[in-house]
């Protein structure tokens, strides 16, 4: 009956043994190897502390509630996710793109900056309205601007448009792209071509340039000005074959409305309110060298500090900017000069190391903005001479401004510029 059965059932339901896995085949009999169980992950170990100029040293982790929202990238704080954090000024930096953020009190990515300087922008900032009635930017004291220098470690690059308003508020300086200001590109195109102002004016055009000083520098007491045919500047100063003798520098385009016609600039880059501003343009050499100085200009009947946007169009210029927490140790004209400065400039003088052109000037009589310091070199070699130099000169901050970018100088920063190149810019100063 089995038999029969067993011949009755179907052929993949036959048995004709033990399972293949316990068959004697010369070796032992083993059982099947176990699945090895899945291996856990490790833990993600934190992000590296992202670069900031923030203060304070930040922690990572907080969970953050919903509500806040990214100025770098524009997205909005999910619930939940972490970022790196100081509690006290409620400052975050997001975990992913490193952009700052901002809360539903927060006034900005550098409103940590602000609270932290000025305590209360309304008791320690004053704003204004401008001529044509728009409302000027809140800005921090000249104190604040002095303390934000202390910690700031190299110049940022604008991430956002969006941010300017928020750099020129609290005085950092900061680069930028002409690409961000769209109104910015015919400007440059016009003024990266020295043969399109040649081309433009025929000779027609006089403008006024300054002769320089030893050496390709532009340092005042400036001479009168001598007026000449812009083609005529052009072919024969703007060029690779004479040491630089004359510079364009500061000519504001008000005066000459044929060349404002011409380059048609933006009233002020991004847009900014202010209470006044003024657009110039600067042409000239290779070598050309400026002395050390913070920026005035005549606004508002007075001679005040001034902010500045400079955009370079054609060639390279070197920026060395010395940061106004070091003010007292660059030497400005129109402050009385130490001591042990003074002993050395005199003895100087009278044992014939220094010419009658080196003596220090009159400081009532002009530049009170312009550092009695004439060759750093000489300064840096001797270190007693002027005091805290040295250091102040340590911590400068050097960038190179190549065409089409720009770089936002606010008031009270240092600077000495240095060109490497052929090179034309245009600028804006503001307040």
């Amino acid at each position: 009956f089995f038999r029969i059965f067993f011949f009755c059932l179907p052929t993949d339901m036959r048995c004709y043994g033990p399972p293949s896995a316990f068959r004697r085949s010369g070796s032992p009999l083993k059982p099947p190897t176990p699945p090895k169980p899945p291996t856990p992950p490790k833990p993600s170990a934190p992000p590296s502390v992202p670069a900031t100029t923030h203060p304070h040293p930040l922690k990572f982790g907080q969970p953050r509630p919903s509500g806040y929202e990214f100025d770098g990238c524009g997205r909005a704080f999910p619930p939940g996710a972490k970022s790196w954090f100081c509690q006290p000024c409620s400052f975050d930096l997001c975990e992913g793109c490193g952009g700052p953020s901002r809360g539903k009190q927060s006034q900005g990515p550098l409103s940590w900056l602000r609270r932290a300087l000025s305590g209360s922008s309304s008791s320690q900032s004053s704003s204004a309205v401008s001529s044509q009635g728009r409302s000027s930017l809140v800005r921090v004291t000249r104190e604040a601007i002095i303390e934000s220098s202390r910690g700031l470690e190299e110049i940022p690059t604008l991430s956002n448009v969006s941010l300017a308003a928020e750099y020129v508020a609290v005085g950092v300086p900061f680069l930028f792209s002409g690409d961000q200001v769209p109104e910015l590109a015919p400007v440059l195109a016009r003024l990266s071509d020295h043969k399109q102002w040649v081309s433009e004016f025929r000779g027609d055009l006089e403008v006024p340039v300054s002769a320089l000083k030893k050496g390709g520098n532009s340092a005042p007491p400036f001479g009168a000005p001598v007026m000449m045919p812009l083609s005529i500047f052009f072919s024969e100063h703007v060029t690779t074959l004479n040491p630089p003798q004359f510079y364009l520098q500061q000519l504001s385009l008000k005066e000459f409305p044929m060349l404002k016609a011409w380059v048609q600039p933006p009233e002020l880059p991004f847009g900014l309110p202010c209470e006044g501003s003024e657009c110039t343009v600067f042409a000239g050499g290779s070598g050309i060298t400026t002395s050390l100085h913070y920026d005035r200009q005549h606004f508002l009947e007075g001679t005040v500090p001034v902010d500045n946007f400079f955009v370079q169009a054609m060639g390279v210029k070197q920026f060395d900017l010395y940061r106004p927490c070091d003010h007292a140790s660059l030497y400005a004209r129109g402050e009385s000069l130490p001591p042990e400065a003074l002993r050395h400039h005199n003895s100087a003088v009278q044992s014939g190391a220094r010419s009658a052109e080196d003596e220090l000037p009159d400081p009532q009589i002009e530049s009170p903005h312009v550092s009695r310091i004439g060759d750093l070199e000489v300064a840096l070699a001797h270190p007693e001479a002027w005091p805290g130099f040295s250091e102040a000169h340590s911590r400068k901050l050097r960038v190179l401004l190549r065409p089409g970018q720009g770089l936002y100088i606010p008031r009270w920063w240092w600077h000495r510029t240095v060109s490497m190149s052929l090179g034309t810019a245009i600028n804006w100063w503001f307040v």
